[in-house]
């Protein structure tokens, strides 16, 4: 590469007349685009940048602002950033990520609460108000069934708005970029670490916390490592579902189980439930290194220094998450626990002058209306013959339970599949209660409209760039559930 201060008026036009069709699109100290000198287009950037082979062809522009912005990073050279479009090719997919230099940390995907199509949700709301006002549920039924399922719905919306902010502050965006130091170099050791951060954001802010902001960050620093995206996704999904059974919190399902596991509790529920935990993440371990041993034998590249941004704001966010789990297993509500802890955090953000974050698109309304529809629906239909067809399938066999809830989850959806299931588990029944819990939580996983999570990571995936075939998911799929099931079976009847 040679400087433009040493090129004179002749030598920019001998340039230009033996250019080789193939551009290169070039920022130099002084903002020229220049085609290459040698054979094999290129892209580079300034130092500390470095140049690297394109993967495939690009179309790429480069600007430059001279000014003087001397707190930058870049100073004078990219005050906003230079943005290209580069695409990082894999077999069979192709994953686009824009490549970017800039003086602050790369744009983050906002991400809001959606439940996928409108039509859904709208389709559960009105299902639900049909069945109360067609008197299919009794008034006095519907209120005791609103009543049940009102301290679910406000942890769900405390711990979505807890973990939206959180996730605006940049924390875990950090976590992730933290991770790759440690892997040193190693794809396979860093897929470890994530499903470390996985099971941990699954375990304390719940599957869907998993699902929707930690698949693109995690997808967004293994593409910029120049690593294979798909095993990180497949680690993501996977752990949001089948990690989502240690604690009440971690998942809906749970939390509606835990009102009828009498005083069982929280701590109670977490012990009975660590075994099946354990097992469950160690076979989806161990199925991610066997099934994508291939990609994750190269080494990856080392990441770029990230600057860390509000390290009060971080801080806050850090304890906020980390105070809910702790909470709830002390015999506070879940809710009670969530809350708050999005409340803190929201007042931090309008202390710190980033009070414009909080809007009321924070608030997951969708899935709110999506729930109580299904309640009520559900409900309805257990007075008018679903009990007796579901008590004959079901059985009362912890295994033959399970089964039948994971069935059910991939036919339908885990969500409405547990509702109905549960109705004809019979009071005290703890055990197969909990193995109701086994087949829809992590049972769930052989089609992509299995549970709300799933239909979640697969947005965040298309929007990445990385698309999910639905015959690629129940392949993979049919690789991991089976011994899944059987795992979690085996613990608990081991605890």
């Amino acid at each position: 590469m040679r400087s433009t201060r040493r090129l004179g008026r002749a030598a920019l036009e001998r340039l230009r007349s033996t250019a080789s069709r193939r551009c290169l699109s070039t920022l130099l100290q002084v903002g020229f685009a220049l085609p290459p000198l040698s054979p094999g287009a290129r892209w580079s950037l300034t130092p500390p940048f470095h140049p690297y082979r394109c993967k495939a062809p690009a179309v790429c522009s480069l600007w430059h602002f001279p000014a003087d912005h001397s707190g930058s990073a870049l100073p004078t050279t990219l005050p906003c950033g230079a943005r290209t479009f580069l695409g990082h090719r894999t077999r069979q997919r192709t994953v686009s990520v824009d490549a970017a230099a800039r003086p602050t940390r790369p744009a983050r995907m906002v991400s809001t609460p959606a439940v996928g199509s409108p039509l859904v949700w709208a389709l559960a709301a009105v299902a639900g108000l049909l069945a109360v006002l067609t008197t299919a549920l009794p008034w006095h039924d519907a209120v005791t069934t609103t009543q049940r399922v009102a301290p679910v719905l406000g942890f769900l919306v405390g711990v979505t708005v807890l973990a939206e902010l959180a996730d605006i502050a940049g924390l875990f965006e950090l976590a992730a970029r933290r991770v790759i130091p440690l892997a040193r170099g190693s794809t396979r050791l860093l897929l470890l670490l994530v499903c470390a951060l996985a099971t941990g954001t699954t375990v304390l802010l719940s599957l869907d916390t998993t699902a929707v902001l930690i698949t693109p960050v995690v997808l967004a620093v293994v593409v910029a490592i120049d690593a294979d995206p798909l095993p990180f996704a497949y680690a993501t999904v996977w752990l949001a579902n089948a990690a989502s059974l240690l604690l009440p919190v971690s998942n809906l399902t749970n939390l509606l189980a835990l009102d009828r596991l009498g005083t069982l509790g929280n701590a109670g529920f977490a012990r009975r439930m660590l075994l099946p935990e354990v097992a469950a993440v160690s076979v989806v371990v161990v199925v991610l290194l066997l099934r994508f041993r291939h990609p994750l034998s190269r080494e990856h590249q080392r990441p770029a220094p990230f600057p860390v941004g509000d390290r009060a704001l971080l801080a806050v966010a850090a304890l906020c998450c980390l105070a809910v789990a702790p909470a709830a297993l002390a015999g506070l509500p879940p809710w009670q626990a969530a809350v708050p802890a999005a409340l803190v955090l929201g007042v931090a953000f309008v202390l710190r002058g980033r009070g414009s974050v909080l809007r009321w698109s924070l608030l997951p309304w969708r899935v709110v209306l999506l729930t109580e529809g299904l309640f009520l629906v559900v409900a309805a239909a257990g007075k008018h013959g679903l009990d007796r067809l579901l008590d004959h399938a079901a059985g009362h066999g912890v295994l033959r339970t399970e089964l039948v809830g994971a069935a059910a989850s991939n036919l339908v959806n885990n969500l409405p599949s547990y509702l109905a299931l549960e109705r004809v588990v019979p009071p005290g029944h703890q055990q197969q209660l909990l193995g109701l819990l086994l087949g829809t939580n992590a049972g769930s996983m052989l089609v992509v409209t299995g549970s709300l999570a799933t239909i979640l990571w697969r947005e965040r995936c298309r929007a990445r760039g990385l698309e999910i075939p639905a015959g690629q998911f129940l392949r993979l799929g049919l690789l991991l559930t089976p011994p899944l099931l059987v795992a979690t079976y085996l613990g608990l009847v081991v605890s």
